[in-house]
Formats: structure tokens, sequence, C-alpha cells
């Protein structure tokens, strides 16, 4: 099969196959843009076709505006972000096949590395080996990894460890609109390629290093993660106070109404879990500390459990919000990974995640 493209002005946005190579009209792209793949492109041309690099590398951002639909474009190329839960592939879950970079067609995640975080957007734990490349993101005053392809260097997402979600431990947090699914089984060429986690040491000493220009242009100043979350509600302090001090002691607190970012006390008792629970929003975000025995000592964990009613935008604030929660709770073991579903409140799932957190302990269980 030939692998040529040819620009068709009547499907503007897209590469054709084959056709009259004679043929140019005033929309034509250059010569590196006629060569250039496709999510459609079978995935055995990136095998052999090694030019590609050299192609992709060519590409003016005009004629990525005319290969890209204005949504695709935006963040593909200028870094946007879609809105949390609205991704054709935010819930979709494909038991074979993989998924490829929208723009140029580059394999990047196997079917089986997805995973349900309940962030509102598609969830990887790991890619094909060589696929994707992570680089320092300082933008909006935050320190993260993005995600870019590494052929054609279009924006994926970020990438978030420490939460616990799978063995691996990363989460790789892709915009939809930067996939393409394929349906077809991984071609043998592509298995063997492997899939791993990434090393992310290099790029987080660059982050750990990295300073942005202060406020007028003088001096520097550290670009640690910041959030505009509010945890100064008095009556919060209180109940996680008295929650402490209680074996069987707990605390939810969630969004204030009508507010993005200030968080204030919902509920609190001293009776355990099944109290805790029968307090929890279906309809919000909760956040709090639970009661539970590792080693024969009262401890507290913090959870983050996202109501099954709770609308896609709150999703999505959680993903941004649960770590700084998690600091505002000093003295914890940790947090579990967040809970989206009534069934993984039940105490055997609980309790699994609890000597997950606890490794090392002989003990450890929800009270």
């Amino acid at each position: 099969m030939s692998y040529n493209m040819v620009w068709s002005k009547q499907r503007r946005g897209s590469w054709q196959t084959g056709g009259d190579e004679n043929k140019a009209d005033e929309t034509a792209p250059s010569a590196a843009a006629a060569a250039l793949p496709t999510a459609d492109t079978p995935a055995a041309a990136f095998a052999a076709k090694p030019a590609f690099k050299e192609v992709l590398a060519a590409l003016s951002e005009d004629e990525w505006k005319m290969k890209l639909t204005p949504e695709e474009y935006k963040i593909l190329r200028e870094k946007g972000t879609e809105a949390a839960g609205t991704g054709e592939y935010d819930r979709f879950a494909p038991t074979q096949g993989y998924f490829v970079c929208r723009a140029c067609g580059n394999p990047l995640f196997s079917a089986q590395a997805k995973f349900k975080s309940g962030c509102g957007w598609p969830a990887f734990d790991r890619c094909y080996v060589g696929s994707v490349k992570q680089q320092a993101d300082l933008s909006h005053g935050l320190r993260r990894v993005e995600l870019v392809c590494v052929e054609c260097k279009s924006h994926l997402g970020h990438l978030f460890s420490g939460e616990k979600l799978t063995e691996n431990d990363q989460r790789h947090c892709v915009n939809s609109r930067s996939l393409k699914f394929v349906s077809e089984p991984e071609p043998d060429w592509l298995v063997g390629r492997g899939e791993s986690k990434l090393d992310t040491a290099a790029v987080d000493r660059q982050l750990a290093k990295a300073t942005t220009p202060a406020g007028g242009g003088a001096g520097s100043t550290s670009a640690r993660p910041k959030s505009d979350l509010n945890l100064d509600d008095p009556a919060l302090a209180a109940a996680w106070a008295e929650a402490r001090g209680k074996d069987g002691g707990w605390c939810i607190c969630s969004y204030k109404a009508n507010s993005k970012n200030v968080i204030e006390a919902v509920a609190h008792g001293e009776a355990g879990c099944a109290e805790l629970k029968a307090a929890l929003l279906e309809e919000a975000v909760n956040y709090g500390v639970l009661p539970a025995t590792v080693d024969g000592r009262p401890r507290k964990v913090v959870f983050c459990y996202i109501g099954e009613c709770a609308s896609a935008m709150k999703r999505g604030r959680a993903a941004m919000h649960a770590p700084h929660v998690e600091k505002y709770f000093d003295g914890t073991v940790g947090a579990l990974p967040t809970l989206t579903a009534r069934d993984e409140l039940e105490d055997a799932n609980l309790n699994s995640l609890l000597k997950q957190l606890c490794k090392g302990s002989k003990e450890a269980a929800v009270r």
C-alpha cells in the first residue's frame, strides 16, 4: 500500500491516501506536509517510514492549522485542555486495540494501559517505549510534567505521580482530542516495542531548580505548585481538631455552594467509618479523613470520594485540588486513591487500599 499523502480541498483539515499527484490547487501544502502521516495512517507506516520524523519537523504551524480542526489545534499545538468529562475517550474502556496521536498517528498507549481514574480525562499508567516525551511545564504558576508526542511534539496532557491509583503509580492524563483509537489488534512490531512507565528523574530535577520571573520583571520566585484552594473555614479546623482527638473520629468537607475553591466543613463525628459513609454527599466532591487502625494504633487516613451524581466539572476540580487537601490534614498516614463509586467504599476495598498505603505494616484496617 502507498503512504503518499495528498491534500484534499473538499475535506479541509485531512490528508487523503492516493489520488492524482499532479493535481494542485491554491490550498496545497508543502512537499513535507504532503508526506505527513495522520491518525488514520496504518501503524505499520511508522515502522516502514523513518523519514516521517524529518517530515514532521518541517511542517509549519500554518499547515498544522490546515490539517487540524480549530479545537484540535487549540489542544495539540497551543497546549489547551478540554473540559473535564467531555472527551469521547474519558469513560471509554476498550479491551483491545491502541491509541495514537491524533495529529500524526504515532502509537502512544495500548488499550490495556487505560484505567478508570475518575479525573475527567483519559488516564493511562504506561506508554509504548519511546513514544512519549516529557518536559517541564511552568505555566499557570505550577510545576508540572507535560507529555508530548515524541514524533510531532504535539501536546498530549500531563503526568501525575504519587496518587497510587495503579501499581505503576503514574497517571498519564491525556486530552481525548489528542488521541485517536485504533480498534485493530496491536501489530507485532508495536508489541515488540514494549510498554513502560516514564522515568521522571531528569525532569523532576529540572522542576526542582526551576524559577519563574517575579512580577515586574525583577528577581525571581520559586515555581513551586500553588493552589487557589481556600481551606480557612474555622468550622473545618475545629472539626479536624475534634476528629483527630478521637479514635473513631472522622470529618468531611466539600466545596462551598457556588464556589470553585472555597472548602467548608460538611460533617464530623466519632463513631467510625459507618457513620462517615452515611454522611457523604453523592452530588459533590467529598474530602476528609477516616479512622483506621495500623499495627494496633489509631490513625487517620485522607480520602477523596467523588459522588456518583457529581458533575464532570467537579470531578476535574478534584483532580487538581486533592493533593492540596491532603497537605491540610497533617499527621495522617497518607491518602487513599480517589474513590468514585459506592462499591469502592466497602470495608473490604478500603482495607485493601489501606494495606497498600501502609506497606510494611502487619495490620491495617478502617475502624
